[in-house]
């Protein structure tokens, strides 16, 4: 079976390599090494996820996501967010829980609560990314804006979305927002709480594309300081969200095709990572369609372009059906041949996040029926079938 497609990754390979260049400045890994500009571990040692360098901080202490504080979330509504469109109810009563808990019991609670949640309930996996986020909010508030006081309970359960949700809140309402970000990831300045830096500033620029890539700058010279680039990305297409919170004109996927050729890197492979979003529901099956044929015939022709849009459909295809992986890569299997291994490789690089680094990227496979496409995921995703 290797044989019918063994020829394709080879030209597969080989589009890696050029994509490498952009993916090194997103992740800090080698061309070779690279597997994604976002919720990828950015370094890996046979498929095993390094500690930090995704939307999971993992050892060291990362939609979907709702952006700055508010009074109430857009979460449920949002299709885009986590993909809890279909969901909301689920979604609701996950948010309840943990904001009855943080009241009653504190925030490491509430944080414990919710792992607590997704292991007994599988269908809470797809909305735990959002509740997450959520509490952040909520926890940061009840703090009184003291964001160091509120990450000493932190716990990344839910790809790290707590952590994302205080430092956006943060710099949402930021009033010296050049300062605060320098000080909101100190002393470790970690690649995770440095990508809810990206959700913050571009929630603080209210959207602008060139405003938030400036405050990214800020923290460019940091060891992991890319990683804004991809909370910064990941809020941008969060149309739905951002919109309703700060009033900015809803994103479409005419904005991304005429946003991401223009970004600066270490921005644009982020860009076209995130921009299926703007598509996906999963209230709609028929989406996942309608963001295969995009990324293949509508995203520029560039093949770096292609190939991220692919691989972040992957990926968001884990991250809304984490309790469901084969009808996640059945959404893989809609792509047209050359873009089925990006998509694969992104739906890899979910799992790792979602479980904090505990599980390899390839083990995602495991979970597939369809004997031939595990063995084409695990050759897509560290090259063994």
């Amino acid at each position: 079976m290797l044989r019918t497609w063994l020829p394709r990754l080879v030209a597969v390979a080989v589009t890696l390599l050029l994509v490498g260049g952009v993916l090194s400045m997103l992740t800090g890994g080698s061309p070779h090494s690279a597997v994604g500009p976002t919720d990828d571990p950015a370094q890996t040692q046979a498929g095993v996820s390094q500690p930090g360098l995704d939307e999971g901080r993992h050892d060291q202490v990362e939609a979907h996501t709702s952006e700055g504080p508010r009074p109430t979330s857009t979460a449920a509504t949002s299709g885009a967010v986590g993909g809890v469109g279909a969901n909301a109810n689920t979604f609701q009563a996950l948010q309840t829980r943990t904001q009855r808990m943080l009241i009653t019991n504190g925030t490491a609670a509430a944080l414990a609560d919710l792992d607590a949640a997704i292991q007994a309930d599988p269908a809470t996996l797809g909305v735990c990314h959002a509740v997450a986020h959520d509490l952040g909010h909520a926890a940061l508030a009840r703090a009184g804006g003291d964001a160091a006081a509120v990450l000493n309970a932190r716990n990344d359960v839910c790809g790290g979305g707590f952590l994302h949700g205080v430092v956006e809140a943060k710099l949402g309402s930021s009033g010296s927002i050049e300062q605060d970000i320098l000080e909101v990831c100190s002393p470790d300045q970690d690649g995770s709480c440095l990508h809810g830096v990206g959700h913050g500033v571009t929630f603080a620029a209210k959207g602008d594309v060139d405003k938030a890539m400036d405050m990214c700058d800020l923290v460019a010279h940091l060891e992991q300081g890319a990683r804004c680039a991809e909370g910064m990305m990941m809020q941008l297409w969060l149309s739905d969200s951002l919109a309703g919170h700060v009033g900015a004109k809803a994103k479409t996927t005419a904005d991304a095709l005429a946003t991401c050729p223009r970004v600066r890197e270490p921005y644009g492979g982020a860009c076209w990572f995130y921009a299926p979003t703007l598509i996906l529901d999963r209230a709609d099956n028929g989406s996942w369609a309608k963001a295969a044929a995009w990324c293949a015939d509508t995203v520029p022709g560039d093949s770096d372009a292609r190939w991220l849009c692919a691989m972040g459909t992957g990926s968001r295809a884990v991250k809304y059906n984490t309790g469901d992986i084969p009808r996640a890569g059945s959404y893989c299997e809609l792509f047209v041949e050359d873009l089925v291994d990006a998509c694969l490789r992104g739906m890899g690089s979910y799992w790792a996040v979602h479980w904090m680094g505990e599980r390899r990227r390839a083990d995602v496979c495991d979970q597939l029926l369809d004997p031939e496409l595990a063995e084409r995921c695990r050759y897509a995703i560290d090259g063994s079938a």
